[in-house]
């Protein structure tokens, strides 16, 4: 086993038992139910990869489903993870407004609820990011670079405004943009988060706008859409900044290491992301207080310092140097917090 997985190792079994307080005292086997929205996304996949050696780590009983987009499949995985007697539910919610009665029985059958960033009625807890910092950080970056080259952006923004934290991801980059007084033009479509559907609908906005310099993509697939839409085009993408919020797995490693892709992202690290999401819940679990919104700092990354915290297995899969990496989180989130001292995610 190389370096970087043997840290993934000893990282993760300490932050495990940091995060969780010890091991659960309400029962002998701690049951956890993972209820996923497209775990076909390499960020989700390597998310239930922290998360089954965090159960594994501490003893818990983990179960997780994938709902693949449909909102009444993530309801009847929950009620499944209800009558299988699970102590604790994450949920990656599809839509938030559709999720209040479920979550309601949970509630009142004393499971602990834990959202993956977006608000519920009655949830226990939420644990992701603060995508207005997120946002923010993106747009110092775009200020930076084009203010060195001397150009004005014209973004197309690939969204996903069914979510609400990435309706907050957007706002907090532009807002940012506006705020260091850089001018810009800015085009919208709705890639869903997937994508194909990031491909077709880049497709239409750059012939109906061939001068798009700058795509802010709301994760790595909607970055991918569009920079296959614009080669396919004809477009030089080399003079293209694509910019996404994730930077994970092998995708963003080729892109950047052997295609040499323009791209940068901000670095979310789903296995420490993961290991955030279930610890919070299994403190709740055991009746210690956590914030409602247990959320964390990262940095932006690109061509210039991926291998600082990337290198390849024995696999030839790309995996972060997790004792570099969890320091730095460490420290950034104190900092950032300062900032943010009463931050509540958008709903």
């Amino acid at each position: 086993m190389k370096k970087a997985s043997i840290l993934f190792l000893i990282i993760a079994m300490a932050m495990s038992f940091a995060f969780a307080g010890g091991a659960a005292e309400k029962s002998d086997v701690v049951r956890i139910g993972h209820s996923g929205t497209f775990l076909s996304h390499e960020f989700q996949q390597r998310m239930i990869s922290g998360m089954e050696y965090y159960a594994k780590t501490n003893g818990f009983a983990f179960s997780y489903a994938d709902a693949n987009g449909d909102i009444s499949k993530q309801i009847a995985d929950i009620e499944n993870f209800i009558s299988m007697g699970c102590d604790i539910i994450t949920i990656k919610p599809i839509d938030v407004n559709s999720l209040d009665e479920v979550v309601a029985q949970c509630i009142k059958k004393g499971i602990v609820v834990v959202t993956q960033g977006e608000i519920i009625k009655g949830m226990t807890a939420a644990a992701a990011l603060n995508h207005t910092f997120d946002g923010a950080t993106m747009a110092e970056y775009v200020y930076d670079y084009f203010t060195k080259k001397g150009e004005k952006p014209i973004i197309l923004s690939v969204n996903f405004p069914e979510l609400p934290t990435i309706v907050e991801l957007e706002n907090g980059f532009f807002n940012k943009l506006d705020e260091l007084g850089m001018k810009y033009d800015a085009y919208y479509v709705n890639g869903k988060g997937m994508m194909e559907t990031s491909l077709q609908q880049s497709q239409d906005a750059f012939t109906a706008h061939p001068d798009i310099n700058c795509v802010f993509g709301i994760n790595d697939d909607s970055a991918w859409g569009a920079y296959q839409a614009f080669s396919a085009a004809g477009a030089d993408v080399d003079d293209i900044l694509f910019l996404t919020h994730g930077i994970e797995g092998n995708a963003a490693g080729k892109a950047l290491v052997e295609d040499k892709m323009n791209l940068a992202g901000f670095a979310m690290f789903p296995e420490y992301y993961a290991i955030n999401f279930v610890s919070t819940a299994v403190k709740a679990y055991n009746g210690e207080e956590v914030d409602m919104f247990a959320w964390y700092a990262s940095f932006m990354i690109d061509q210039s310092n991926y291998l600082e915290y990337y290198a390849k297995d024995e696999k030839g899969n790309y995996q972060a140097d997790l004792g570099k990496v969890v320091p730095i989180l460490l420290k950034i989130t104190e900092e950032v917090k300062k900032d943010f001292p009463d931050y509540v995610p958008e709903a």
